[in-house]
């Protein structure tokens, strides 16, 4: 699964409730929190779900190369 948003939106936050544990740091202020994919992974009955956390998008910080590079390396 990989979580996909505006930044400061909240996707850490929305990974560490699905996941049930606290894999990503979060922050309460409305800016990004995230500058490079990050994932986390738990078993949910007998199946192993993998959570992509991602920047965010539109983020003029962060170029778009980056973000798909990203890709690859959060998953291995």
């Amino acid at each position: 699964m990989i979580l996909l948003g505006r930044t400061g939106t909240g996707k850490r936050s929305v990974g560490n409730t699905i996941l049930g544990e606290k894999y990503f740091k979060s922050g309460k202020r409305p800016i990004g929190v995230t500058t490079k994919c990050a994932y986390g992974a738990q078993d949910f009955e007998q199946k192993r779900l993998f959570l992509v956390d991602t920047p965010g998008f539109l983020d003029p910080n962060i170029a778009g190369k980056a973000i798909q590079c990203e890709f690859g390396t959060a998953y291995e």
